[in-house]
């Protein structure tokens, strides 16, 4: 099980998009369970891309799913418990 960490100390440099990309890309060619933890609890970026995914996957298209949460605080604890149901979890920090 892999924990992949997405962080920056400027804001604006793509940190989410990079986060959404890996995921995808780990879920689509490794076919690997992909779980995301968005800590950037003012803009939930990357929460919110997954959000816009799993409409699109309830409407029918073929979309790996990956699962998000935002948290800001007990982080190890919910990598943890991510990690237990993924192979990858890939956090997104603010």
């Amino acid at each position: 099980m892999a924990k992949i960490v997405v962080f920056n100390q400027k804001g604006g440099v793509g940190k989410s998009t990079v986060s959404s990309n890996l995921a995808v890309s780990l879920a689509v060619l490794e076919n690997a369970r992909v779980s995301g933890l968005d800590c950037d609890y003012d803009q939930q970026t990357f929460n919110k891309w997954a959000k816009r995914r799993l409409s699109r996957i309830e409407e029918g298209e073929k979309l790996p799913v990956i699962t998000t949460y935002v948290q800001s605080e007990n982080i190890r604890e919910s990598v943890m418990k991510l990690a237990e149901a993924s192979d990858v979890v890939i956090i997104d920090v603010a």
